[in-house]
């Protein structure tokens, strides 16, 4: 469970198996809501040598803030995303989960 992102379909198509640099650019773009922001991350992707192509770029612009990829937004290019990250984000997940669930089972 804590290695879904749940990007939009067609910008998980686009990141497919690109590397975590890129990727982690992917989630802040779609996590962020102010246009500006946007704009900025896009001029990081150019200065760090990310090939973002045209359709990329329209698909990160036009995507809706999708608040559950913030957490992964606030991560950092020197973070690893690798087991330890995953089972805390799983953890995570599975307690959001059930403080949700247990609400209509005990009540």
């Amino acid at each position: 469970i804590g290695n879904l992102t749940l990007l939009p379909q067609e910008l998980n198509s686009s990141a497919g198996n690109k590397g975590w640099k890129e990727k982690l650019l992917y989630y802040k773009t779609v996590a962020q809501k102010d246009p500006a922001k946007i704009q900025e991350l896009e001029n990081i992707a150019q200065q760090s040598d990310i090939v973002l192509n045209s359709n990329t770029i329209s698909l990160l612009k036009n995507s809706q803030f999708n608040q559950h990829i913030e957490s992964i937004s606030m991560l950092s290019e020197s973070d690893d995303w690798n087991k330890e990250l995953i089972e805390k984000r799983t953890d995570r997940i599975l307690d959001i989960v059930w403080d949700r669930v247990a609400k209509w089972i005990f009540e």
